[in-house]
């Protein structure tokens, strides 16, 4: 399954997915609360796409344009998907590794979680790579680049890297920036171990943050 199609759209429509879940993992500064403001969004927007219209959903064209609406793709994001193929190319000639493209993949266990890594590699491995403009790019440049530098740096990013384990079984992840515009050091490599605690925690927050969709099934159509 091609990544971003209408079919990888669907496959993913009303999951958590590895390129948010970052967004379930802080902490509410409010007394009581599990999950913090920025978790409840996104909660939001998942719960949002679990009610939607069947109907519009397999309709290929009112689906596009849902996708199209809800989806805005700035010209960071859109040099990112663009380079992407190139950076694959690199990645493997760089490190010798053969990078198979796969689509959206769910977790065997849990409901409503999936990922999409950038590649599988042997039997072992993921690939997630990330394409970045000049001022993003210097924070890893000048980093050590081992999991816990990515895990300073953008937290998300890191999770993500958890989420395509949890959900592939694979034993690690090479996180890759990639900016084709420098004279050197135009690819950093970032070899991201799995974590089995903090994956633990993913997928318990994943699981409380379904438990919470539910409680608001209430409100699905609250005039009956």
């Amino acid at each position: 399954m091609e990544q971003r199609t209408l079919e990888w759209y669907r496959a993913r429509l009303g999951n958590f997915t590895g390129s948010c879940v970052g967004k379930l993992m802080g902490s509410s500064r409010t007394k009581g609360e599990v999950f913090s403001k920025t978790a409840i969004s996104y909660i939001y927007e998942v719960a949002f796409e679990r009610w939607l219209d069947p109907d519009m959903v397999d309709d290929d064209a009112k689906f596009e344009e849902y996708v199209y609406i809800n989806n805005v793709t700035t010209r960071a994001m859109q040099y990112g998907i663009d380079m992407e193929g190139k950076a694959r190319f690199e990645y493997m000639a760089l490190t010798g590794n053969i990078v198979d493209e796969c689509g959206s993949v769910d977790h065997p266990e849990i409901e409503w979680f999936s990922s999409s890594p950038d590649g599988l590699i042997g039997d072992d491995g993921c690939l997630e790579i990330k394409c970045l403009g000049k001022k993003s790019y210097m924070a890893y440049l000048f980093s050590d680049r081992t999991s816990e530098s990515l895990l300073a740096i953008n937290p998300e990013y890191w999770w993500q890297c958890q989420s395509h384990m949890a959900v592939t079984g694979r034993k690690w992840c090479d996180f890759v920036v990639y900016n084709p515009n420098l004279s050197k050091s135009k690819m950093l490599v970032f070899h991201i171990e799995r974590d089995e605690d903090a994956i633990t925690k993913l997928c318990e927050r994943i699981k409380l943050a379904n438990d919470k969709i539910d409680e608001f099934a209430k409100y699905d159509n609250p005039n009956d």
